[in-house]
Formats: structure tokens, sequence, C-alpha cells
């Protein structure tokens, strides 16, 4: 019968230990390239559509809700977040406005940043702005706008209320 001699389980403990610190030093590895390319991410919402109109809105995630708010035109909201690391960060919203002129509402609901393919149009700094025709973005470091999404067709009239005298 033969016996394991005493330098062949040091070697085998020597094997585990280098195999082990290879593999954190993989893991560390992959979680900094992963932190740098999907790092954090700026969200710019500007609101464009005209003076006095003021857009409403509420931005969320699966985990995220930010709430309901008010822009004024001119103003801009914005908030970050980490991007996940599989790229399926996703946050939508929901906006609407008045048009007064046309005496009708305007209500649409968008993705407004995904992932893919934003991490390639925009990067980190994605912005967004609401003007009449739609929510326009910005290109990866340009800062010409094109238009994202058109805002939906269907619009709905607003109820006068008139009373006979």
């Amino acid at each position: 019968m033969l016996t394991p001699r005493p330098e062949g389980k040091a070697m085998q403990t020597n094997f585990n230990n280098v195999s082990r610190a290879f593999k954190l030093l993989l893991v560390s590895v992959a979680l900094c390239e992963c932190s740098a390319v999907y790092g954090r991410v700026h969200v710019y919402l500007k609101n464009e559509i005209g003076p006095k109109v003021a857009l409403n809105f509420r931005c969320q995630s699966k985990d995220n809700n930010l709430g309901d708010h008010i822009l004024y035109y001119g103003q801009t909201y914005t908030w970050s977040f980490g991007d996940q690391i599989f790229g399926r960060t996703l946050y939508w919203c929901r906006m609407h406005w008045l048009d007064s002129k046309k005496n009708i509402y305007i209500e649409g609901t968008f993705d407004i940043y995904k992932t893919s393919p934003d991490k390639l149009i925009c990067g980190s700094n994605c912005t967004r702005v609401a003007r009449s025709h739609g929510v326009y973005a910005n290109n990866y470091g340009q800062e010409e706008l094109f238009l994202y999404y058109e805002w939906p067709r269907q619009k709905y009239l607003m109820q006068q209320n008139q009373t006979k005298a």
C-alpha cells in the first residue's frame, strides 16, 4: 500500500491556495471592469415645449420610483443611478402636458433610459428634451439632438365647462 508523501499534501494545499487567489483576482478584475463600463449614469430631462407649458411626469425603474414632478419651461430634472452589470437597466417615464393653443391634452409613456441602446447612444450623460413634437435625445459626445420619441398621435380634447344662462 502506498502512502502519500507529506510534500504531496503541501503541494496540493499550495495549488488550492493559488487557485483560490487566482479566482479572487479574476472576480476583482471583472468587478473593476464592470464598474468602469457600467458606472454611474446621469439622465437630464428638460422642458422646451414652450413658454407657460408645464410638463408633468413620473419616471421609474423596476426598483426606483422617482415620484411625480412638474417641469416648467426651461427647467431640467436630473437623476443618476448605477447601471446594472448585464445591461438591464430600464427607466420609463409617463409625461403629459396641455397644449392650450389647440386645447388638447398630450400624454405619452417612454423608455427614457435603457442600457441597450442608450449606453452606446449617450454614454453616461443622457440628455432628454421634451419639445412640442416629441422627446429628443443627444448622441454620445454631440450637442445636436435628434427625435427619440414622437408624442403619441392620440390626443385628448379638453372638455370646456359651458353653462347656459
